[in-house]
């Protein structure tokens, strides 16, 4: 925490074991930065659904929150947009990607893909979310950089449709 506060960083991302969890939320207090728990999809056997995200956090500072993966939390069969709205002011970071299909891992650029990412913005302004988005694009990773640049592209063009 000394580290990331010296660094100027705002909020670290972590898959802490259950144990852990007040440790880390007396830290994000003492040191004033957030820490948002990253799910990890179908086989993660901590954070793969709403309740496990939300029982882990309910009850720790608010700075303890979430970096909701949209993408892993729709390929765990899990609606992202019931998992945003549950956990509220308690996102503190987003890792935005579109999916093609439930338990899959494959990716598609967003806005084509099968995911709503529409809605998935739409919560975000209802729940006035104002902090960093991620985007993640691992497809084609020996040149990622039309991917990406069409994901932002349309990311765009859906936030203006807001």
């Amino acid at each position: 925490m000394e580290w990331a506060k010296a660094q100027g960083f705002k909020c670290i991302m972590c898959a802490p074991p259950y144990a852990a969890l007040d440790g880390i939320s007396r830290l994000v207090e003492e040191y004033d930065l957030y820490a948002g728990i990253h799910n990890h999809g179908p086989t993660d056997k901590l954070y793969k659904t709403t309740e496990q995200c939300w029982n882990a956090i309910k009850d720790q500072h608010p700075n303890l929150g979430m970096c909701a993966d949209v993408g892993h939390f729709w390929r765990a069969g899990v609606d992202p947009v019931n998992a945003l709205e549950t956990f509220g002011d308690r996102v503190h970071n987003i890792h935005m990607k579109d999916q093609m299909e439930v338990g899959g891992k494959e990716q598609g650029i967003i806005g084509e893909g099968n995911m709503d990412i529409p809605a998935l913005l739409r919560t975000l302004k209802k729940i006035n979310y104002n902090g960093p988005m991620c985007i993640e694009y691992e497809m084609h990773p020996e040149n990622p950089v039309p991917g990406l640049k069409a994901s932002l592209a349309n990311l765009r063009e859906m936030c203006q449709a807001l």
